[in-house]
């Protein structure tokens, strides 16, 4: 007889406590069921969410592989451009290698200085006037 007593107490309890959780448990069993929906419709078809984000992710992916395509072939461009000219190859690589066009330049400075220095100093060796 106790433990028919035990379980109607028991069971009494129970529908007690369902009796005052039960708005609550239809109200969260309706949350879960919007909240199923909406992610089911973040993550499934063409214009989900999750969709949009991966084809953004694969377009940036495919950007970033083109960048890389487009880097490796400048550089190595660039790599044989400064190896003819550390080779003495072409114009630029020549003047790179020999002082002579520095030499040169410096020593044609050099004269111009002189020469407008002169031209300071004594203008009529170098302009005559006429008016006739």
């Amino acid at each position: 007889d106790s433990a028919l007593t035990a379980t109607r107490g028991t069971m009494e309890t129970l529908r007690e406590t369902s009796r005052r959780m039960g708005p609550d448990l239809v109200d969260l069993t309706a949350d879960l069921k919007k909240t199923v929906t909406a992610l089911n419709a973040a993550l499934a078809g063409p214009d989900s969410a999750l969709a949009r984000a991966l084809g953004n992710a694969a377009g940036a992916a495919e950007r970033a592989d083109s960048l890389s395509v487009q880097l490796t072939r400048a550089t190595r461009s660039l790599v044989g451009i400064i190896d003819r000219l550390e080779k003495g190859e072409g114009t630029a690589g020549r003047l790179l290698g020999d002082d002579t066009l520095h030499a040169e330049a410096e020593s044609t400075i050099v004269m111009i200085q002189d020469l407008v220095r002169d031209i300071k100093a004594r203008p009529k060796r170098y302009f005559h006037f006429s008016l006739f």
